[in-house]
């Protein structure tokens, strides 16, 4: 430990000892029965409406607007939250109490991509109740704080530099404490009014301003402890809560992270284990773990990573990238299924996986500002070294885990001891309890919110029900059984609901020769009836793939796994970037066509080029006009559009 750690863990540890117990309990009594409240209310606030920054076509009736949540005193700017309002298909008869969203984070944002997490977040209460997103104050669309300038000019640096991350420390707590310091002497800022209370005093205000009472609260990740501090100081406004990825106030997430990413990697390989081809192909994963970080950080791979359509980063990826990006792909279930065979790709040579990977590990560090105050204010005060130490078992790959340095861990003390958040308040690491109906979600591969947090919160509150899924990760409300025991439980509270959908006690199936990246020799092409609408249906030759209808015409997916966005289209009507850009929004695709190449008689052919995928597009003209599109990964491309697109395009062709 640094001087400069210990002497910011001895100052804080000194001021959390200035509050008595008694006071303490006195005063969490006094916000436990709804009497404390650090702003006042403000009914009055006004409501400006704003159009919405994202597309909502297809969303039903939405609108977005912002509320002044905190005018400011003095020098100190007004702060401003921005929200969308998702109404319910029912209309006038829609329930009173809506359900509101709180993300994670801190310093997570939500309001300017809705429709993209639409499907999980609304859709599940859509038909009875209305929805609300916002933003949490200092983030997002809502008065985010400014960004820190060193670290955004060193923020290439990061990502192309494959110097370890633990190698590159000592600099980035420097710089991002530095930051702190940046910030702090800003006078239009005070650092400390960015806190959980403060957030939960905002979200009281919107409600206010919105005319609206009680409420159902939905928090995932940091958004189920900002549900915990509404809970504890406006305990009235709460119908009903629902947790993901349970985050207790009181348990310590800097020391806790390295033991918890161990348990979540335990249980992937344990599936592995499960399965005959997978523990034949990879009968030691910790040992294949260790030896391609060995291999990484002796030799870096450089690869490019698609940030969107026209720029792609070049970024070098050593040992502790590969740890960063495996704790990333532990949040979901189908990119924590993919690990074994990520191992089993890196130990032949094969990096084509970790591309994919690579882009959801990346960290802008120079967007950071609200979730290091937030975690200085609230977990810093209540972690000390020592606690680290134990939860750092040795020398294990997993002690690594570094999302990027300073951010978590013995790093972030370091940090927060220039971050100017003011003293310390015990509150914040007290257990809170409720009356209210809860509803809590773990996951067994949950990286970061490990699942006993979620057992141990539900053995204390008198109407909890726990859902524990093995086979899920951090996102543990991503099944559709998973919304639909949330829209069971949000209409009627009181009855617990259905659990039959729950698999408790299975791990995922782990097929390592399904799911290899390795390139197709023979393509399954399968006759097929496709219904093109207003153009009639025609019998193609299609790719054994995963099918679905679209409105007029058919999608094939391959899917081989969760980062598999190759694809199949044949819609009526010309070409448009549209045919092929909403099947991989994820990549944020978007450009103009490129017109030409060899077509037969009666087509035009043209290609889609984005950073990380591209398209080939065959287009029909005449009376009945029909486009087929083919998306796929560049290093691919060619061999699917001889042996999937080029055949289909043929058997429309009579050929």
């Amino acid at each position: 430990m640094t001087v400069a750690v210990a002497l910011a863990i001895a100052t804080l540890a000194a001021a959390c000892s200035e509050v008595p117990a008694e006071e303490l309990e006195a005063r969490y009594d006094e916000v436990a029965d709804g009497g404390a409240t650090r702003l006042p209310a403000t009914p009055d606030a006004a409501v400006d409406d704003v159009p919405c920054p994202f597309p909502t076509d297809g969303l039903g009736t939405v609108t977005c607007g912002e509320v002044v949540v905190d005018p400011g005193t003095g020098e100190v700017d007004e702060v401003i939250v921005a929200y969308a309002h998702f109404e319910s298909f029912a209309g006038a008869g829609a329930a009173a109490d809506p359900v509101v969203y709180l993300h994670g984070g801190p310093g997570g944002d939500i309001v300017e991509t809705a429709d993209l997490i639409a499907y999980a977040v609304v859709d599940p209460f859509i038909r009875e109740r209305n929805v609300i997103v916002y933003d949490q104050r200092g983030a997002g669309l809502s008065s985010p704080l400014p960004r820190c300038t060193e670290a955004a000019r060193l923020e290439d640096e990061f990502f192309t530099d494959a110097t370890p991350h633990t190698a590159l420390a000592d600099d980035y707590v420097t710089i991002l404490r530095d930051c702190g310091v940046e910030l702090g002497a800003d006078p239009s800022l005070d650092l400390t009014a960015y806190d959980s209370a403060t957030h939960a005093d905002d979200l009281v205000t919107l409600l206010d301003a919105l005319g609206l009472g009680s409420v159902n609260l939905y928090g995932s990740s940091y958004g189920s402890r900002l549900a915990q501090t509404v809970l504890r100081d406006h305990p009235e406004r709460v119908r009903s809560v629902i947790m993901s990825g349970v985050y207790p106030i009181e348990e310590n997430l800097l020391g806790a992270t390295p033991g918890t990413f161990r348990d979540a990697l335990d249980a992937v390989f344990a599936a592995c284990g499960a399965d005959p081809e997978c523990s034949t192909a990879l009968p030691d994963p910790w040992a294949a773990l260790t030896a391609v970080v060995a291999q990484l950080d002796a030799t870096p791979v450089e690869m490019g990573v698609p940030i969107n359509d026209r720029k792609q980063l070049t970024v070098r990826v050593a040992g502790d990238d590969l740890v960063n990006a495996l704790h990333a792909a532990l949040y979901r279930r189908d990119s924590a299924a993919m690990i074994p065979d990520l191992l089993i790709d890196l130990g032949d040579g094969d990096t084509s996986r970790l591309e994919r990977l690579a882009a959801d590990s990346l960290t802008d560090l120079a967007d950071v500002g609200g979730y290091v105050t937030v975690q200085c204010a609230e977990e810093a005060p209540f972690t000390d070294g020592a606690e680290i130490a134990a939860a750092a078992t040795g020398d294990d790959v997993v002690d690594r885990i570094d999302l990027p340095p300073g951010l978590i861990g013995a790093d972030l003390l370091e940090v927060c001891s220039g971050w100017p958040v003011g003293e310390p308040d015990p509150v914040e690491n007290t257990p809170v309890t409720w009356t209210q109906p809860t509803l809590l979600f773990s996951g067994g591969f949950d990286p970061i919110t490990p699942p006993h947090w979620a057992a141990a919160m539900a053995e204390r509150l008198p109407d909890a029900v726990l859902v524990h899924s093995n086979d899920l990760g951090h996102d543990s409300d991503e099944s559709l059984c998973a919304q639909r025991i949330m829209a069971d439980f949000v209409a009627e509270p009181s009855i617990a609901p259905d659990l039959g959908c729950t698999t408790p006690d299975t791990l995922p199936t782990i097929d390592v020769n399904a799911v290899r990246w390795r390139p197709e020799t023979e393509w399954t092409l399968t006759p097929d009836r496709v219904d093109l609408g207003t153009g009639g249906a025609v019998e193609v030759q299609s790719p054994d793939w995963f099918d679905v209808p679209l409105d007029a015409g058919r999608r094939w997916w391959r899917d081989l796994d969760t980062l598999d966005l190759t694809s199949l289209t044949i819609v009526p009507g010309p070409a448009s970037p549209d045919v092929v850009t909403d099947s991989f929004d994820v990549q944020g695709a978007r450009g103009d066509l490129e017109v030409g190449g060899d077509a037969p008689p009666g087509w035009t052919r043209a290609e889609f080029r984005t950073a990380g995928m591209d398209a080939v597009l065959f287009e029909r003209t005449g009376s009945s006009p029909v486009t087929v599109a083919l998306a796929a990964y560049d290093d691919e491309l060619d061999a699917l559009v001889a042996n999937v697109l080029e055949p289909v395009v043929a058997s429309l062709s009579g050929g």
